[in-house]
């Protein structure tokens, strides 16, 4: 395989097809420019699992696909790309499958550990004109599909699934670019579903559009890693189901995150096993610092428009002190709270973060350190059960949200719902409730 990229990429470029019914076992195979990997309908490339299919020394270069440096290189379908995810499962748990590590065993990759963990399926590192389309990506053992650094991505009708017992098999991560699209795509996997982070580098103009995503972390995600800037980033007629948080910013680092929005989104959210990030939120905007030594960036300029979720968990919008997030608009978000699955609720989740997991009622709203906040038609609709762990429809932190306003923000009630509200004025929480 990789001696016909190579004849391939010598003569000038071309298209080198896999053949329907072929399925090859390999280590890592370099794509270069000028190349475009074809694989017909019932085609497969599995990826090999054993230490010595991958790079010797460069971890972050463990892939079982990859190009680095490369321009006009692309991956199409309809064939499918296999990691053999299941290679790696050293232990099978209802909650979380413990996964092997190549340089230590453990359930989870921790973020400074990351890259000495098991091979991604796919990356693009400092690549140009990059196109991924009409593929099937499955069993990731790792990160799925990683565009690092790179400038003008296509990723188009591409098919993703992942264990959805399997940590850290992230969909599609898109790491330092520029110039990214993603549309189409049909995602359901255990950890995050679209991506963007700036551990790499500086990340904009990401468009998404028209994904159906099943998440067991974040659907749509921005952060944990904001090391860098990133900015314009749109997520526009996404579907999401059954996810344990619906679109979520997540900035943990010192980079600044601007000009975002979320459009035409439908959300369903429900608790999975407390060991995943989440909390069931199908609307999670915070900026928190990682450690309590973190500096935190600025975020600011978010609009949400035009939600319709079925949630166990309300909106959580937390910044920190001296890092306000800044301009935030909700407009035209619809969002019924109740109660389907055997997890408690009942915690706010600020991980990855020194806070971690804070005992808290579940709310309709909860907001702190927030400025210039403002909501627009929105109506929350509770749950005909009511929960011994809900609360009040708004929570705010008093002296930390400024500038707040409500146009046509409403709620409804069930009677029995009165009996589990509490107004923790002592504690310094403002309620403002059922505003009509």
């Amino acid at each position: 395989m990789q001696a016909a990229i190579d004849a391939c990429f010598e003569s000038g470029g071309g298209r080198l097809v896999i053949p329907s019914g072929m399925k090859i076992l390999t280590g890592t195979l370099w794509l270069k420019s000028n190349i475009e990997l074809h694989l017909e309908e019932e085609a497969v490339i599995v990826g090999g699992t054993q230490r010595e299919d991958y790079h010797p020394s460069e971890r972050e270069l463990w892939y079982v696909i990859a190009a680095r440096n490369a321009s006009n290189v692309s991956i199409t379908g309809p064939g499918e790309i296999n990691g053999q995810a299941h290679s790696f499962v050293l232990e099978y748990r209802e909650e979380k499958n413990v996964m092997l590590s190549w340089n230590r065993r453990s359930d989870n990759c921790n973020e400074e550990d990351q890259e000495q963990c098991r091979p991604r399926l796919v990356g693009f590192i400092d690549c140009a004109n990059v196109t991924v389309k009409d593929v099937h990506l499955t069993e990731p053992a790792f990160w799925c599909l990683h565009i690092v650094r790179c400038d003008t991505t296509t990723v188009r009708n591409v098919t993703i699934y992942g264990d959805f017992n399997i940590p850290n098999n992230d969909a599609i991560d898109v790491d330092g670019s520029n110039n990214t699209v993603v549309e189409g795509c049909h995602i359901s996997t255990g950890d995050d579903g679209v991506c963007a982070k700036t551990k790499a580098g500086p990340t904009f103009n990401l468009s998404a559009s028209n994904c159906w995503i099943r998440s067991k972390s974040s659907a749509v995600k921005i952060g944990s890693e904001v090391r860098y800037d990133m900015a314009n980033l749109s997520f526009v007629n996404m579907t999401i189901v059954a996810s344990h948080r619906g679109i979520a910013i997540q900035a943990r680092d010192a980079g600044n995150v601007s000009d975002v929005s979320f459009v035409n989104v439908s959300i369903s959210t429900r608790y999975y096993d407390p060991s995943w990030w989440g909390r069931a939120e199908p609307i999670y905007i915070t900026s928190v610092p990682r450690r309590e030594t973190t500096v935190r960036g600025a975020l600011r300029n978010v609009t949400v428009t035009n939600v319709t979720a079925r949630s166990e968990n309300g909106i959580v919008i937390a910044g920190c002190p001296g890092h306000e997030i800044e301009q935030l608009r909700l407009e035209n978000i619809s969002i019924e709270i109740g109660k389907w699955s055997q997890y408690p609720g009942g915690l706010l989740d600020y991980r990855p973060g020194y806070r971690g997991l804070v005992p808290h009622r579940t709310v309709g709203v909860f907001a702190e350190h927030v400025a210039q906040l403002g909501f627009k038609s929105v109506r929350i609709e509770w749950g005909s059960q009511p929960q011994l762990d809900w609360g009040m429809l708004i929570d705010m932190t008093p002296g930390t949200v400024k500038e707040v306003t409500f146009d046509g923000f409403s709620s409804s009630q069930p009677s029995a719902y009165e009996k589990h509200r509490e107004t923790r004025g002592d504690s310094g929480i403002i309620s403002l409730f059922q505003t009509s």
